[in-house]
């Protein structure tokens, strides 16, 4: 099993179907807040998803098509202990 760390940066409301549809969550506490953006707020967050291979299944496309920078080419893999 691996964990797959992404960095995203928005403003406004969180696109939060995104989590569904990238089967990821909030990767610490302080990550959450973003879930609570207002309207024109700038906000940064990161979201971990889990694999059973090297390889991360996030959509950065997608993220952007809702005005959401993925920064894809720093994603932090690791095994899960």
């Amino acid at each position: 099993m691996f964990y797959h760390i992404l960095t995203l940066e928005g403003r406004g409301r969180f696109p939060l179907d995104m989590l569904r549809y990238d089967r990821c969550f909030p990767h610490r506490q302080e990550d959450v807040s973003a879930l609570d953006a207002e309207p024109g707020e700038n906000w940064k967050c990161q979201v971990v998803q889990y694999t059973t291979t090297r390889q991360h299944r996030f959509t950065p496309a997608r993220w952007s098509s809702f005005s959401v920078g993925a920064d894809v080419l720093n994603i932090q893999t690791g095994k899960v202990p």
